[in-house]
């Protein structure tokens, strides 16, 4: 039996919590299990019911840095729920995915982009848990990078932009902005030409694979 995906729902209008629900609801495996309508009652409803995945607005009632912090609260408070955040204001797109979204999408993104996108962050591996006894050895990029991020990597090092790495793996130009963005903090770097050094560094492209 398929693993269900729960979810919470996080936005300042009743239409868009309201569209986002049916939405997701109709998959068989994706569950809403809250609703937040304010920053602060997001907040303390993912501290309650610690759903995988918030599905987050980022402007809220005309403030632009209210989703923000919610996000840079929450990846520190409740690490294990994953963030997607939807915005029609393209310029806070990187600013959610510094705070620490997984995955940043434009609200006009078709419902099937959408829910392709809960599922790729639900699989995402969540954060080891601290141990006071036992110090376990840091993953290494090379275990952490997926197989479709290794193929991301492999485009950005022949110099492709997003929009061309969407067309040649045949995915969504957002989708690919959120691979950049996950092999870029796996890595370690702030931007396209270290993740593309650190690779040829630890042998992920130029050279064989073990």
């Amino acid at each position: 039996m398929a693993e269900t995906i729960r979810v919470i729902v996080a936005d300042d209008t009743d239409i868009a919590r309201e569209g986002m629900r049916r939405i997701l609801t109709a998959e068989a495996d994706i569950e809403v299990i809250g609703e937040g309508a304010t920053v602060h009652e997001t907040i303390q409803k993912v501290h309650e019911l610690r759903p995988d995945v918030l599905l987050l607005d980022l402007k809220w009632f005309a403030d632009e840095g209210a989703g923000i912090e919610a996000i840079r609260r929450l990846t520190s408070e409740v690490p294990e729920t994953k963030i997607i955040t939807m915005t029609i204001y393209p310029h806070l797109i990187e600013r959610a995915r510094d705070a620490g979204a997984l995955a940043a999408l434009p609200k006009e993104v078709s419902k099937q982009q959408l829910i392709e996108e809960i599922r790729s962050v639900y699989a995402v591996p969540p954060p080891p848990p601290p141990s006071p006894q036992v110090v376990a050895p840091p993953t290494t990029p090379v275990e952490e990078l997926t197989e479709r991020e290794l193929e991301v990597l492999a485009l950005m090092a022949e110099g492709k932009k997003d929009r061309q790495i969407a067309k040649a793996l045949g995915i969504a130009e957002s989708t690919a902005k959120n691979h950049v963005s996950r092999i870029l903090g796996k890595l370690g770097v702030p931007n396209r030409a270290g993740a593309v050094a650190a690779a040829y560094q630890l042998g992920l492209i130029g050279t064989e694979r073990n």
